[in-house]
């Protein structure tokens, strides 16, 4: 049965900068917000760069997702369409996981001229976890797969240490995160659509392509599918894990990022 509880309309937080560079539009993955992005707002705001960070409906305030709620992968790419549409000129979109599907999906706008896809698992390694996490985590995971319910699995420390970290990960930095990571909840509808997504053939746009280096479930070998599939240039990011972006490489991604911008 689904939940018809209000959640929290998606938004867009702008950030001022350069009015003559393009605008840099953070996509966050799931179980995470705009606030995943703080880190490295502050570097592309100190370098010039106007920046838009979105949060996706239901994730942010008292009115969050749950597992019962009647929201999908096309829900959320409704979400990023509006945030794009309230930004004038030219954007970079850069994606994290599922906010770099949503990227890949978004890349036929006229508006987005480039894209930076951040450890980004496209559904046949979504589908690979999956198996995976069976033995890894099975009494949780056939609870996730029974009830549609992920938080079995995403509010477990131990999962997001395997995960979403490294085992360079500041201590202080996933404790962080897992606080939040522990308050949000995603819908069962939305894993069902992205196991099974059919992305668009997206249109060739410079694309930049970060893989963290022990990220387990965006290898390198996804990341060369990714290159094939956009045509953009692969960087691995030494130390990561999933979350490169909180990791101990965060400021190497950044400025790889900066420089390839330039």
């Amino acid at each position: 049965m689904s939940d018809d509880r209000p959640i929290s309309p998606s938004r867009v937080i702008l950030f001022n900068g350069d009015p003559q560079r393009p605008t840099l539009v953070f996509l966050h993955g799931v179980y995470h917000g705009a606030w995943a992005f703080e880190k490295f707002r502050q570097s592309f705001n100190q370098a010039g760069y106007p920046v838009g960070l979105v949060d996706l409906r239901g994730h942010y305030g008292d009115n969050r997702l749950t597992p019962q709620s009647d929201v999908g992968y096309a829900d959320f790419l409704e979400d990023a369409h509006q945030a794009l549409n309230q930004i004038e000129g030219e954007k970079v979109v850069i994606g994290h996981s599922l906010g770099g599907l949503l990227a890949i999906s978004l890349s036929s706008r006229a508006d987005i001229t480039k894209a930076v896809l951040i450890a980004v698992p496209l559904p046949r390694a979504v589908r690979s976890k999956q198996w995976r996490l069976l033995f890894e985590f099975p009494l949780r995971t056939t609870r996730y797969l029974l009830t549609g319910n992920a938080a079995a699995l995403y509010h477990l420390t131990r999962f997001t240490d395997r995960y979403f970290f490294s085992k360079y990960t500041p201590t202080v930095i996933k404790a962080e995160a897992n606080c939040r990571i522990q308050t949000q909840d995603e819908p069962a509808r939305l894993f069902r659509d992205v196991t099974t997504l059919e992305l668009p053939k997206p249109r060739r746009i410079p694309t930049l392509i970060l893989v963290g280096e022990h990220d387990p479930t965006v290898t390198v070998e996804v990341g060369r599918e990714l290159q094939e599939m956009t045509g953009g240039e692969v960087l691995v990011i030494s130390r990561s894990g999933h979350d490169i972006m909180l990791d101990a490489g965060a400021e190497i991604a950044s400025d790889a990022i900066l420089k390839w911008l330039q």
